[in-house]
């Protein structure tokens, strides 16, 4: 059922956006015009337009695969450099997926435009009112707007992920957070309680069993295994006996936590 909602959602989120653009960005305001029907048009354009989609395709591939590769190795490098390391969460898989992807995109995006202007030549000025026409809105400004919006998203979606970590030494820890600014250090002192918890309510009100550990600092601070560990029962229980013989500090079992 919350499925069908949110496609439900989606789907009006979408015509909804349609009709704003329609109104905000009306053809006849664009830029780029022509004095041709947009059937004469698309007979026109179709075979270009399937060659433009299969290369889109293609060149996200392969820039996705090449990105991913090389943020791999850009977070191990990067990580390689902190010292006194026990134990280390780095960036998940699925982070360096996701901003390889919106990379990706972006860069396939951007290349097919120029390799189309190219291809194109002086047609270029009509089929970007083709592009119009087939829209009925000023494609070319929204998408202008769209890919400007896109990239910031993207280069936000770096920052946080790449530098994103929790490390556990011998002498210290070293919490960085998703947007946090720089990495916060904290001595074994520095935590006053360690929490198992056993349950949580998720967002639609149900509870689910769900354990994970919640340490908890002096300054207020806290480092939760479901965000920033693991998010593996097992594989969190080595970084709290880590902690355990540091501090003696014996994790208290709670059937919820309570903020």
């Amino acid at each position: 059922m919350e499925n069908y909602i949110v496609s439900f959602t989606t789907v009006l989120i979408l015509i909804g956006l349609y009709k704003l653009f329609e109104k905000l960005l009306p053809i006849d305001k664009a830029e780029y015009k022509t004095d041709k029907t947009v059937e004469e048009l698309r007979k026109k354009y179709l075979k270009f337009d399937l060659k433009q989609l299969g290369m889109l395709a293609l060149f996200t591939v392969v820039l996705v695969f090449i990105l991913f590769m090389l943020f791999s190795v850009l977070v191990a490098l990067r990580l390689s450099l902190l010292s006194d390391i026990t134990i280390i969460v780095k960036p998940y898989r699925e982070m360096i997926l996701i901003i390889s992807l919106f990379s990706g995109m972006l860069l396939a995006t951007l290349a097919i435009f120029a390799i189309s202007k190219r291809l194109l030549k002086n047609d270029w000025d009509e089929y970007l009112a083709y592009s119009n026409l087939k829209y009925k809105f000023n494609y070319v400004k929204v998408s202008k707007y769209t890919i400007r919006i896109f990239a910031l998203i993207t280069g936000v979606l770096i920052i946080a992920f790449l530098d994103w970590y929790s490390a556990f030494g011998q002498k210290e820890i070293k919490l960085n957070g998703l947007l946090s600014i720089g990495a916060k250090t904290y001595k074994y002192s520095d935590i006053i309680k360690i929490n198992d918890v056993e349950r949580l309510k998720a967002p639609n009100g149900n509870i689910v069993d769900d354990p994970h550990f919640i340490v908890e600092f002096k300054d207020g601070e806290k480092w939760n295994s479901r965000d920033n560990g693991f998010a593996n029962y097992d594989q969190d229980s080595d970084i709290i006996n880590l902690i355990t013989t540091k501090t003696n500090i014996e994790p208290i079992e709670l059937e919820f936590y309570n903020e």
